[in-house]
């Protein structure tokens, strides 16, 4: 009997990269019972328990950061050596037949591995600027699934293009795949708007120190509103402390299991604009103030926060823009207080919305690899 085939998803450096390819994975598992599918990772705790979680396999890719000064230099260079052998042992001792990037930390080394032993790979951009060394792994990848049709402007000429649209996580697909932006009212709802602050698994610095003190200016337009504020790790305490600080009644929480199930029940929410994020907020119809990380120095964040202003009306409020808190109550006043100018970025956000992105992505990676599934015996096979 053929041997499954060995289906490798690599991302990792944040849920963001990761989430998508458990979407992609359960696709794939659907199309080839049988299939073995691992989603490769820089091995953090949250990543492996996500991805056990989802009963897949995790393998861990040493990665790092591009640096951002020359001390830096030194741990970046001796991880991703380390990631590159990582990567080449993988391939070989676990007979990967399939490798999937999805950006993120272990898709470089990963991607770079595969190159070099010619094991097919297809590139997953959710991102609306592709990444230096993503423009350049297209041009020997089996397939380039787009989130946007604008991006295939930014890479190589010839490169095998397909827009397939961005993906959300599996919770966002089953809730919103039928209906986008099909928002229901929770059990124990109390029937409040609430808006919902997504501080990142890590903690987005800027969001947990400035969110209770631009509540506190709204005053009014925000007193009928409830706040949820997930912080990341190791903010809990101190954002609690101070919306307490501020008097303001705040439901802060490190982490959000079930954010699907949150975003139904919601009316607004503020977050960092990445790929992932945009595809979940369309798919939720999900009016968003969108807070780029000025950390980042590759601009996608940028991008994609500049894409959604031009496509939906979504707001963009600037880090470095003076008093954040004053430049967030300022934003957040006028969706506060106007319920239709929330339905009108909500209803733009529902025609961005592609609920099937993860289905056209394990088709097109099936069509340009020429492969077919059968459920007996568990294989890819050659199409004809």
């Amino acid at each position: 009997m053929a041997r499954a085939p060995h289906i490798l998803i690599a991302g990792g450096g944040s849920l963001g990269s990761i989430y998508p390819g458990l979407s992609i994975a359960r696709q794939f598992q659907e199309r080839m019972p049988g299939a073995r599918v691992t989603i490769a990772g820089d091995g953090r705790a949250i990543e492996r328990h996500t991805v056990r979680g989802a009963g897949l396999r995790y393998s861990t890719v040493p990665s790092s950061r591009f640096p951002t000064c020359m001390l830096e230099a030194p741990r970046y260079v001796l991880r991703n050596a380390a990631g590159w052998c990582v990567a080449h042992w993988l391939l070989r001792e676990q007979e990967i037949d399939l490798v999937i990037s999805l950006g993120g930390h272990a898709a470089g080394p990963m991607v770079r591995a595969a190159r070099a032993s010619g094991v097919p790979y297809a590139i997953v951009e959710q991102d609306c600027l592709p990444y230096p060394a993503t423009r350049d792994a297209t041009r020997d990848a089996s397939v380039v699934c787009l989130a946007q049709d604008e991006t295939a402007a930014r890479l190589p000429m010839g490169a095998p293009v397909r827009w397939t649209g961005p993906v959300g996580r599996p919770g966002f697909e089953d809730d919103f795949g039928h209906c986008p932006g099909g928002r229901l009212p929770m059990a124990g709802d109390d029937g409040r708007p609430r808006l919902v602050v997504l501080g990142g698994v890590a903690g987005a610095t800027s969001l947990n120190e400035s969110m209770p003190e631009a509540i506190k200016r709204l005053g009014a337009a925000a007193a009928d509103w409830q706040v949820v504020h997930q912080t990341g790790d190791g903010w809990l305490t101190a954002t609690e402390s101070r919306y307490a600080a501020v008097g303001v009644n705040a439901l802060v929480v490190t982490y959000i299991d079930e954010l699907a199930h949150l975003a139904r029940s919601s009316d607004l929410i503020v977050c960092r604009p990445s790929g992932s994020t945009l595809a979940e907020v369309s798919l939720a119809g999900l009016p968003a103030v969108f807070v780029p990380d000025s950390r980042r120095r590759d601009g996608l964040h940028e991008a994609n926060a500049q894409f959604a202003a031009l496509r939906t009306g979504c707001p963009t409020v600037n880090e470095n823009d003076g008093d954040l808190a004053a430049s967030l109550a300022g934003c957040l006043r006028p969706l506060l207080e106007d319920e239709a100018r929330r339905d009108t970025i909500a209803e733009r956000l529902r025609k961005m919305a592609r609920p099937e992105a993860s289905a056209l992505v394990a088709d097109a990676v099936c069509e340009a690899l020429g492969v077919l599934a059968v459920a007996e015996p568990p294989r890819l096979r050659l199409a004809a």
